[in-house]
């Protein structure tokens, strides 16, 4: 089995955390989450990925999450 893996993040630094997290099984399932970090994610990131601040705002913490 084979598992592709996907993560964005709001920017390089160390304090940076989770926002999107998704795979792709090679059965075909998809699965992408996102979520809301407890900063908010930098403009050169948010121009890389595309996941915006009012994107996430309603999403749950990454520990949150079930």
């Amino acid at each position: 089995m084979f598992i592709f893996l996907d993560t964005e993040t709001t920017g390089t630094e160390k304090e940076d955390r989770l926002c999107q997290l998704a795979y792709k099984l090679d059965t075909g399932e998809i699965v992408n989450e996102l979520f809301k970090p407890p900063l908010p994610i930098a403009i050169e990131p948010m121009s890389i990925h595309h996941i915006t601040n009012e994107m996430v705002a309603d999403k749950p913490a990454f520990k949150d999450s079930p």
